[in-house]
């Protein structure tokens, strides 16, 4: 009588952990965020500026 063995699996799939769980990528993307912010606000502040003087 043979021996019933386990069913062999591949290893476990484990998704990657998410990317806004971790710290440096979330001060990467806030700075990022904001500097493309500043960006947009200064491209349309110094026009006007000129503008007024």
């Amino acid at each position: 009588m043979a021996q019933a063995r386990p069913e062999e699996t591949g290893p476990a799939s484990v998704s990657p952990p998410s990317l806004w769980r971790d710290r440096d990528y979330m001060y990467w993307w806030s700075g990022n965020g904001l500097s493309t912010l500043g960006t947009s606000v200064s491209t349309l502040a110094f026009p006007l500026l000129v503008l007024h003087l």
